[in-house]
C-alpha cells in the first residue's frame, strides 16, 4: 500500500493540467483510448499528477465523510473550480495536511 499525504494530494489537484470533468472521473475523445484523454475530475487530476491512474483511493475518515468523498462532492455536486476544490480542503484539512491517503496496490 503507497501512502500519499494530504497536503501532496491537494496539491495535485492545484497542479491541474486538462480540462475540469463533472461527473466522470476521466473523459476521453475516442472510446476509452488513453491516448485520447481531454478531461478529469479533481480526483482524476490528482491521479494522474501523482501516476496513479488504474491504482484505488482509500482515506482514514475524518469526521465521517472522507477526503476523497469530499473531493467527489466538491467536483460533482457543488462544482466547484479545480482551485476552489483545493483551496476548501486546505480548510478542511487544514490540521491535518500531513496525515495520510492510501492507495492500493492493485
Amino acid at each position: 500500500m503507497r501512502e500519499i499525504k494530504v497536503k501532496d494530494m491537494i496539491a495535485a489537484i492545484r497542479q491541474n493540467g486538462l480540462k475540469q470533468a463533472f461527473g466522470h472521473l476521466f473523459v476521453y475523445e475516442d472510446n476509452l483510448d488513453p491516448d485520447t484523454l481531454n478531461a478529469a475530475c479533481a480526483l482524476g487530476q490528482a491521479m494522474i499528477n501523482l501516476d496513479l491512474r488504474g491504482k484505488s483511493f482509500r482515506s482514514p475518515d475524518y469526521g465521517g465523510v472522507d477526503m476523497v468523498e469530499n473531493i467527489v462532492y466538491l467536483n460533482d455536486s457543488k462544482m466547484y473550480s479545480l482551485p476552489q476544490i483545493a483551496d476548501r480542503l486546505e480548510e478542511i484539512y487544514s490540521k491535518r495536511m500531513e496525515g495520510i491517503v492510501y492507495i492500493a496496490d492493485e
